[in-house]
């Protein structure tokens, strides 16, 4: 999860960031500094989605967490917990979840 200079969760680094809270599915707005995404977009569009500034914390404690992008479309993520990379956002299935790889990024801790 990339995070911006005021603390703001952005995108990571392949995909738009969602996160559940409150019973709302929330993206963070371009203001903080993400990509505006093609699927971000359309979800926005059809109000599946709403945007509202992300923090880290907030991630921590979301009811659900996903990425989103054109070619994948919508995959459920998990805050993954290893010493590598705490804090790193995965999708269930990825091969990469707790092997510490440093293609993924999280400055989240």
């Amino acid at each position: 999860v990339l995070v911006n200079e005021r603390g703001e969760c952005t995108e990571t680094t392949t995909a738009n960031l969602v996160a559940r809270l409150a019973g709302r599915w929330l993206t963070p707005p371009l203001s903080s500094g993400c990509l505006p995404g093609v699927a971000r977009a359309q979800l926005i569009e059809q109000g599946m989605l709403s945007e509202a500034i992300l923090t880290p914390q907030q991630l921590r404690h979301a009811d659900g967490l996903a990425v989103i992008n054109s070619l994948r479309g919508w995959q459920d993520a998990v805050l993954a917990t290893d010493e590598a990379s705490p804090g790193a956002l995965s999708a269930p299935g990825d091969s990469r979840r707790g092997q510490g790889t440093t293609s993924r990024t999280s400055i989240l801790d």
